[in-house]
């Protein structure tokens, strides 16, 4: 018995299959993972050390060479290849092909824990392990100022500083990430804050004192340690020291030295940095390491922008509508984000996927249709029925099948989806 006779035979089996088969493909359809591009493993990652002023052959001798050999005796590994320039070394690891992607993490910690062990030859240049190449930030936001409602312009007297600016958006930031399916949210071109001790020349000529003497001063007067602990009858308490500087009205009550003559006490005279000519100010870096900035149809301002990363399998389009749908609660009803606060999507990965669904559903609907009228006017509306109504079963079906080897919707597979229809139109069309 063939197979046309067996579903002539069995007709309600036949049926309800084909039935079950389509609803399983709406489901999965409207519950697959979504993102723009496919998920891969990176096998690659850069292990860079800065290290200011050192010439290229000192950074290759004491810091490159030895972190190089240190990597290379992980198992794991495959190719170890580094450049070295004035005061930075850069060391890419790439690991063997089977290397799965589950163990992928595994690798790069043993290449953590190998750099850590190295010793630098300042305690200044730290290696920094980056292995994230792999994440794509799905949606960014600009968060800047605004006019108030009923104002044309900002009031310099209500502007927001830097500080202020990132503290709206770090409350942003965590508000974001407890979605689900996010992976982690970042901040771009925060504003750090530093503070400066100013003179002019002369006066450091004068006071024969260098930055890294005036660095010590400060580490030595900084207190950031452990008191221990206290055990009584009435429990532990803990000793905290009251060294640890928070104000920076503070910096100018360090001693920098003593002065040639002396008290009552015939003990000399401590000479603080106020007295010194130093100037102390609290400002942000300059030049900042990265700029940020708003420009719209209206207005042109300084921004952070706020990005998320999805976690593996999710749903991208889920997650970028929760998150819009967040930040408009927390605008409106919980009005925790100031008025003069404007909250921006600049890029949006869901609105592209979105589209190439939409795209794929519209082919499928012209491809029914051509089947129709090429059949139609060759064999007439009974069969040209028949064939057309195959195309959305054999799509619904493969969507419902494929699901089982963990595919997502994506453009790879999308395109992949759009040449089996091409084929299967091609086919219905040759057949009659």
């Amino acid at each position: 018995m063939n197979l046309a006779a067996f579903a002539m035979r069995y007709r309600p089996i036949v049926v309800t299959v084909t039935a079950l088969l389509m609803l399983w493909g709406v489901i999965s359809v409207r519950t697959m993972p979504r993102r723009e591009d496919p998920e891969y493993t990176v096998r690659t990652c850069v292990v860079s050390s800065a290290w200011p002023g050192a010439p290229a052959e000192q950074v290759e001798k004491l810091v490159t060479k030895p972190l190089e050999e240190a990597i290379d005796s992980i198992d794991d590994v495959d190719v170890v290849y580094s450049e070295t320039n004035v005061g930075l070394s850069t060391i890419y690891v790439d690991a063997e092909d089977a290397v799965t992607a589950t163990q992928i993490d595994n690798v790069w910690d043993k290449v953590r824990a190998r750099v850590a062990r190295v010793q630098m030859p300042d305690a200044s240049v730290v290696p920094d392990v980056n292995d994230e190449f792999g994440d794509t930030d799905v949606i960014l936001f600009c968060v800047y100022q605004q006019p108030l409602p009923g104002e044309n312009q900002i009031r310099e007297d209500r502007r927001y500083t830097f500080r202020e600016l990132d503290v709206i958006s770090e409350h942003i930031k965590d508000e974001l990430r407890l979605l689900p399916g996010v992976a982690k949210s970042a901040e771009y071109g925060v504003r750090e804050e530093a503070i400066y001790v100013e003179t002019d020349i002369g006066t450091w000529s004068q006071l024969s004192l260098t930055t890294s003497q005036l660095q010590q001063l400060v580490q030595s007067r900084n207190i950031v340690a452990s008191g221990g602990t206290i055990d009584s009858d009435v429990g532990r308490f803990s000793i905290k020291p009251g060294g640890e500087l928070d104000a920076v009205d503070e910096l100018d009550s360090i001693v920098g030295g003593a002065a040639g003559g002396t008290d009552q006490d015939g003990d000399q005279r401590p000479v603080y940095l106020r007295d010194l000519g130093l100037k102390i100010v609290r400002d942000y870096e300059d030049p900042p390491r990265l700029i940020c900035r708003y420009t719209g149809p209206e207005t042109s301002q300084p921004c952070v922008v706020v990005a998320l990363t999805m976690k593996s399998g999710a749903n991208i389009v889920t997650i970028c509508e929760a998150a819009k749908d967040r930040i408009q609660e927390m605008q409106t009803q919980q009005q925790s984000i100031p008025a003069d606060i404007a909250i921006t999507a600049v890029s949006d990965q869901s609105v592209n996927v979105n589209k190439k669904i939409s795209d794929v559903v519209g082919n499928v609907v012209g491809a029914i249709l051509i089947v129709i009228v090429v059949v139609y006017l060759i064999v007439g509306f009974r069969s040209a029925a028949v064939m057309a109504s195959n195309i959305p079963v054999v799509v619904l079906g493969s969507l419902a099948l494929i699901t089982l080897f963990g595919v997502e919707l994506e453009q790879i597979s999308l395109a992949s989806i759009i040449i089996a229809l091409g084929l299967l139109v091609d086919n219905a069309c040759l057949l009659y």
